[in-house]
């Protein structure tokens, strides 16, 4: 008989184990494959199971009968009756009272076992079992949390390891598991103390997955968890090798933050340098404390929001940046040495700006525009080509992915190939861009080049997509970044593009003028561009 129950009575109706004189327990089961539960008697006498009960967050099982035999075990064996990802199973029983409980993937400590594993007991713990034991005495190894490697960060399919003892640790023949699949890393690489390692792994993880690592006798040495959140950046730990053991988000303790492989999690570094200022970075929001060494060392112990400024002429800073330095010393750039939790970052800096692209340890410094308080960004110092309108709302809403567009200008003395050319991952495809024309890219679907006469063609591999209520747009040279631009919901009105003029971006004018294609004659030009006039010398375009 089967019937659900709500989990809620599951919980409450919880009493201590051993409320049950025969103390009879859950000892091994497998949920993929062939669904199998192993009940176990400790008791030198049998057991009648008339009357228990197996109970999961959705399912009800009554025992009408069977026994199991002093020191011996029992195999229920359902059909989709345990969750492939994470449940609970609950014995009650012939009173009623909860005898056992096991909670596994998601929903608890316990491993969920790959199809055809089991997760067994021992020791008062739960373990993975590769070479099940069903209807004999568990072999599996024991649970030994904490005692060896564990994961610092995941990010897509690739993982780091950090070792948090003070002993090297080899890494050959430890696996990893999200319960569908397995991994054993054939990799014969020791991981100093206090080191990490990174590892390619062929697990594609869901939002469900608990990731399990395991040593080479087979130990659970680690294991974390980010179910109910939304996954969108890495996952990391920090401090590195936080020892809070989980298998979902609330109780794993982890951040979700921009990737930093290859290195530690827990830094302060510099992050950028400009004539004017300094910038440090923490990957998360808290109290750092830390020294600067200039011309003369300084200690400071403040809150940091990610980014601290630090400029030598808070006027100058102000004026060109909009907003003021959060600490000022009047002393060269030259040489800079930050100091945090016996960490050194180092930088002679003798260039106009200066950015670790993307921000972590292990990155190099490289040229770019100066960004205070933004994530760097890798930019072309001398751009051949600049975004100079913008079309993200046409008149018709419904067909807006036919009429959107984004002109472009080849500043160059050459004609621009845009055989490099993207807008985020889209390959931009056509012909050769003349020195000193316009250019348009529009989605691989536009009608808008059937309709308006536009000399230089460019098409998307994909939709442009552009976000009616804001967005950001980058064109791209591999993945140097030679223009972007950022837009809101009221930049500009729905039929209207954005333009730049004198280095302004503003509302159009004239609704759009794709290609500056002024020379068409003034007239009601289709519903999505309203209306273009010829030789007006106000649409004339500046280029910054």
């Amino acid at each position: 008989m089967k019937r659900i129950l709500l989990i809620t009575l599951l919980v409450c109706s919880f009493v201590e184990l051993g409320a049950s004189e025969e103390n009879i327990r859950i000892n091994e089961f497998c949920i993929k494959g062939r669904e199998w539960i192993e009940l176990y008697n400790p008791n030198p006498f049998d057991v009648s199971l008339n009357g228990y009960s197996i109970e999961t967050k959705e399912d009800l099982f009554e025992f009408t009968g069977g026994t199991i035999p002093a020191d011996g075990f029992y195999i229920f064996e359902p059909s989709g009756f345990l969750d492939n990802d994470g449940d609970i199973i609950a014995l009650r029983d012939n009173t009623n009272s909860t005898i056992d409980m096991v909670s596994y993937g998601y929903e608890g400590y316990a491993p969920a076992p790959p199809s055809h594993k089991s997760c067994a007991f021992i020791n008062e713990e739960w373990n993975l079992d590769l070479t099940p034991t069903k209807g004999e005495e568990n072999d599996v190894a024991n649970v030994s949390l904490g005692s060896s490697l564990m994961i610092n960060e995941i990010y897509e399919k690739t993982i780091e390891f950090y070792n948090p003892q003070e002993i090297p640790i080899n890494i050959k023949d430890f696996f990893i598991t999200d319960g569908d699949k397995i991994d054993t890393i054939d990799l014969n690489s020791t991981i100093y103390p206090h080191d990490v390692l990174v590892f390619e792994s062929t697990i594609t993880f869901t939002e469900k997955d608990v990731l399990y690592l395991f040593d080479n006798l087979g130990r659970l040495i680690d294991m974390i968890g980010y179910y109910s959140h939304d996954l969108d950046e890495s996952l990391q730990r920090i401090p590195d090798g936080d020892p809070t053991f989980g298998y979902s988000w609330e109780t794993s303790n982890l951040y979700d933050i921009p990737e930093s492989l290859g290195s530690l999690n827990d830094f302060f570094i510099i992050s950028e340098v400009y004539k004017n200022f300094i910038e440090l970075y923490t990957p998360i929001p808290r109290e750092v404390s830390f020294s600067i060494t200039l011309e003369t060392k300084r200690e400071f112990t403040l809150y940091v929001d990610r980014f601290l400024i630090i400029s030598n002429n808070d006027r100058s800073f102000f004026r060109e940046f909009r907003f003021h330095s959060d600490i000022v010393i009047n002393e060269s750039f030259n040489e800079i040495t930050i100091e945090f939790k016996g960490m050194e970052d180092h930088l002679i800096y003798d260039h106009e700006t200066l950015a670790r692209i993307p921000i972590k340890p292990n990155s190099d410094f490289k040229e770019t525009k100066p960004t205070p308080k933004e994530y760097n960004k890798l930019y072309s110092l001398d751009p051949p080509l600049v975004i100079t309108e913008v079309m993200y709302n046409p008149k018709k809403p419904q067909l807006d992915k036919y009429y959107e567009w984004i002109e472009i200008y080849n500043r160059s003395d050459l004609p621009y190939d845009p055989e490099n050319l993207y807008f985020e991952n889209k390959k931009i495809n056509g012909d050769l861009i003349p020195p000193g024309e316009y250019a348009v890219i529009a989605d691989s679907d536009t009608h808008l080049f059937d309709e308006i006469d536009i000399k230089n063609k460019l098409k998307l591999d994909g939709n442009l997509s552009l976000s009616n209520s804001g967005d950001y747009i980058a064109i791209m040279e591999g993945d140097i970044i030679l223009d972007d631009m950022t837009y809101h919901k009221n930049s500009s009105k729905e039929g209207f593009s954005l333009e730049k003029i004198n280095g302004v971006w503003r509302k159009g004018r004239f609704g759009g003028t794709p290609g500056y294609a002024i020379e068409i004659e003034e007239r009601e030009y289709y519903d999505t561009i309203l209306c273009i006039f010829r030789n007006n010398d106000e649409l004339e375009k500046e280029i910054a």
